[in-house]
């Protein structure tokens, strides 16, 4: 057995004046290398919080290989070529979704060049620079600068080196085995283009999108182009048949400085064109940047720290920017967007889609509510808008469409949490009664619908010879339903509250006391066959029998219970993190023990504290932060997946952890001396000074013994001495 004490002779009233300033620590290139199941996805192009354009390189090997496992955001650093620079992304889900709309600069131009392999620059990193708010690359003939707003992509041209400078737009741009329809484009004779395409990602169905752009000087000719051939005399053309090239390009003098801004909309060309309106700030490449650091300020001081190294402050800022890449804006600056009933609506507050819930709903959403209430609003907002006008119960939405991926009612997680911890304002009576209708069987969905909710209820879990993942479902929704429940018994409605919140209770069904984990049964009440529990199985989602052993957030008294009392859970626990660190497997597979790069295991570190082991979890919290995060390219144990790791470094930080579908947050241990939280509904301070495992913790100025603190509670927290 080994441990290290956590120690800081810091006191808290005696911290640097000045907190540390996290948006000069943001790195962007962090989170975009990785292999196999540690593969992270990211990508280091620009963007604004939650903003419809995600500006950046798709980027291809040697032998122009792009494959959408390795670049759910377009991106891997391991790559040498960059295949364009496509205007919206997907952050850090293993799947590219979007990839849509590319430019790209070259010297020359020929038919050859009509597609991505055609158009590809070979690219190194020592010519490549990300920061808050700036993209740029020099690709020696020239240099790319990206700039963005929330609906528009600004882009400098610099032809340094370039004989016969040439932009291009490809419409049939996409990535992975996207593919891109109904394509057009026009050009008129001083550069203006507009035009649309419907893109169907690798994730999600198809959507449209509508764009509009300018370059701040005239081409000097210009062109587009069909399937089969240049078509210098044409301003127009429509794409033929699904995946046909189609686009425009446009030559200009040498030596040329070039700038396009396009903006989107996937709503229709009067709104691509609206956008372009309000958010076109002019040609000034600097003060481009400068508007995006504006934008991100506000979200940035929403929380400071004091102490740590700078290591500490490059993942932790980098942390906060990646817990805003996704969910996307989807809305127009009118207000209007394309709802799930495939309607034009017109709101007066921002709609947002692509949420990676089944991920996020344990990290990030309670980032939201905790640091940034109002636009967490605005995203429950927006689920419950893609429930009422869909039918359904949103798993993972993309653009105006459910896709279907992974399992659970993830949403009856995310929206109940937030209200039981005082968010409200958009529409949630209306969708509490929605929900509640489905989930107790007296309304059909048209999406996102569990397994048959008659099964759950009367049998009480799912069986493995009706259901596939039949233990996940069964955790997931277990979970759902809890949360669900104690929200509607909050409000006073006990006859359904009563039935979801013993729902949550039924993972303890599948619980096999002969193997000592919990697996599949069958409807007889027989248990399935025991395999090996390494290994993944149907049981399962995207693990194995000992990470889903510990899938009962909400319920951890009865998992202790059940696991065989507090010892005996303690014991298993800590064998499921020391055999960790000795199993010996090939990077990239997934770990079978604790497995930091996917999210059902996240919460499980946080279990050492809720028994009695602070020095454990102290050290084990520690040891993912300085082994499972780092400020590198291959910053991440796995994909982000919208945010969910990196919220989960940031909770870390900060020394709490939420338990997901209640109000309770497991108090662990800060990094940082202090932490200050500025918001107008629920300001925090958190302080530690002189800490070691078996100091006191103070909750606002009281000594504390309890292991949790509920969100309203949370207010002042000290770790260590008076």
């Amino acid at each position: 057995m080994w441990w290290f004490l956590l120690s800081c002779t810091v006191d808290k009233n005696n911290v640097e004046e000045s907190p540390v300033d996290l948006m000069e620590f943001v790195d962007p290139m962090i989170a975009t290398g990785g292999i196999g199941y540690g593969v992270n996805c990211g990508y280091p192009g620009t963007s604004t919080p939650l903003g419809m354009v995600k500006f950046s390189p798709d980027t291809a090997t040697a032998s122009g290989g792009a494959d959408g496992y390795y670049r759910g955001g377009g991106y891997h650093y391991d790559d040498v070529q960059i295949q364009g620079f496509s205007l919206m992304h997907l952050y850090a889900t293993g799947i590219t979704g979007h990839g849509t709309l590319a430019t790209m600069g070259l010297d020359g131009f020929s038919f050859e060049n009509t597609n991505r392999d055609g158009y590809a620059l070979p690219f190194t990193h020592e010519q490549e620079y990300a920061s808050l708010g700036h993209y740029a690359v020099d690709f020696d003939i020239l240099e790319v600068t990206l700039r963005s707003t929330d609906h528009t992509g600004l882009v400098q041209y610099r032809f340094t080196e370039a004989s016969d400078p040439v932009v291009l737009i490809d419409v049939a741009h996409s990535m992975g085995n996207g593919s891109v329809s109904d394509g057009s484009i026009s050009i008129t004779e001083d550069g203006t283009v507009e035009g649309s395409l419907v893109m169907d990602g690798e994730l999600g169905g198809a959507y449209p999108l509508f764009f509009y752009g300018e370059f701040n000087t005239t081409p000097s000719k210009m062109g587009v182009w069909d399937d089969s051939s240049l078509l210098p005399e044409q301003m127009s053309t429509v794409q033929e048949s699904e995946d046909a090239r189609i686009g425009a390009y446009f030559h200009f003098p040498s030596n040329s400085t070039v700038m396009l801004r396009i903006a989107i909309s996937n709503v229709d060309m009067d709104g691509a064109k609206q956008n372009f309106i309000e958010e076109h700030t002019g040609f000034d490449i600097e003060q481009a940047k400068q508007d995006t650091l504006n934008a991100w300020a506000p979200y940035f001081d929403a929380v400071d720290v004091w102490g740590g190294t700078e290591r500490d402050h490059r993942i932790f800022a980098t942390a906060l920017y990646h817990s805003l890449q996704m969910p996307t804006l989807f809305s127009d600056v009118d207000g209007r967007y394309l709802g799930f009933d495939g309607e034009i609506h017109s709101a007066e507050r921002p709609f947002y889609t692509d949420f990676s819930l089944w991920d996020t709903y344990r990290t990030t959403h309670p980032l939201y509510t905790l640091l940034w209430p109002e636009l967490h609003e605005d995203l429950l907002w927006s689920l419950v808008q893609m429930s009422l006008d869909g039918n359904g119960l949103p798993r993972w939405p993309l653009a105006n469409s459910d896709t279907g991926v992974m399992l659970g009612t993830s949403t009856n997680i995310v929206i109940p949490e937030a209200m039981l911890k005082g968010l409200s304002g958009f529409d949630e009576n209306d969708w509490v009664s929605f929900a509640t209708d489905a989930m107790m069987g007296r309304s059909e969905l048209d999406f996102g619908a569990p397994p048959s909710v008659d099964t759950f209820t009367n049998l009480h879990y799912y069986p493995e010879d009706e259901v596939n993942r039949s233990v996940a479902w069964t955790q997931e929704q277990a979970l759902a339903d809890y949360a669900l429940g104690t929200l509607l018994l909050e409000q006073g409605n006990s006859s359904d509250g009563e039935i979801l919140q013993e729902r949550g209770h039924n993972w303890e069904n599948l619980w096999d006391p002969e193997v000592q984990f919990i697996h599949g049964r069958n409807r007889n009440g027989e248990f399935g066959p025991f395999g090996n529990e390494d290994q993944w199985d149907e049981d399962y989602a995207e693990g194995n029998a000992r990470q889903y052993l510990w899938l009962a957030p909400h319920d951890y008294t009865r998992l202790f219970e059940v696991l065989g009392g507090e010892d005996i859970a303690l014991e298993r626990l800590t064998e499921f993190f020391e055999r960790m660190l000795t199993d010996d497997i090939l990077p990239g597979l997934p770990e079978r023990w604790y497995w930091h790069g996917n999210e059902p295991t996240l919460h499980v570190p946080y279990f050492f504290y809720l028994l009695g082991d602070r020095t454990a979890g102290d050290t084990w919290i520690q040891w993912i932060l300085d082994n499972r995060y780092d400020d590198q390219p291959t910053g991440l144990a796995g994909n982000d997946d919208g945010g969910a790791l990196s919220s989960w470094a940031v909770f870390a930080s900060i020394g709490i952890y939420p338990l997901a579908g209640t109000t309770e947050y497991i108090l662990g241990t800060p990094l940082w001396d202090k932490i200050e939280i500025h918001t107008d509904r629920h300001p925090v301070t958190i302080t530690k000074s002189s800490y070691t495992p078996q100091s006191s913790i103070w909750v606002n100025n009281t000594r504390s013994t309890e292991k949790t603190i509920s969100h309203e509670e949370l207010q002042t927290l000290h770790f260590g001495s008076e």
